[in-house]
C-alpha cells in the first residue's frame, strides 16, 4: 500500500501532546478517532478508503480519507462523524 508519508510538527521522539500547538477541540477529536487511524472504510459507492488521520486546516479540521483505487486523499469536515458522510467501517 503506497500511502503518503506522515509529517509531524516537532521531533519524532516527542509525544504528540508535547509537540501539538492545538486550539479548540483538536485534542478531543484526535482522542476520539486516533484508534481508527489506518482502518478501512467503504463509502456508499462501494469504494474503499483508509482513514489516514486528521488535518488541522486553516478553516476547519478534516478527516483524511485515502482512496485506495484512485490513489488520492479526500477531506471530510470534522463537523460530523465519518459515518454521517456515508462511510462504513470495514471490520477486519
Amino acid at each position: 500500500m503506497n500511502l503518503p508519508q506522515r509529517i509531524y510538527a516537532g521531533l519524532p521522539e516527542q509525544k504528540i501532546e508535547d509537540r501539538c500547538i492545538c486550539e479548540g477541540n483538536w485534542r478531543k477529536i484526535v482522542g476520539e478517532y486516533q484508534h481508527l487511524f489506518d482502518r478501512k472504510y467503504k463509502n456508499e459507492d462501494g469504494k474503499v478508503f483508509i482513514f489516514y488521520g486528521i488535518l488541522h486546516g486553516s478553516d476547519d479540521y478534516y478527516y483524511l480519507m485515502w482512496n485506495t483505487e484512485e490513489k488520492n486523499m479526500w477531506l471530510l469536515s470534522c463537523v460530523g462523524h465519518i459515518e454521517s458522510y456515508g462511510y462504513t467501517l470495514i471490520e477486519e
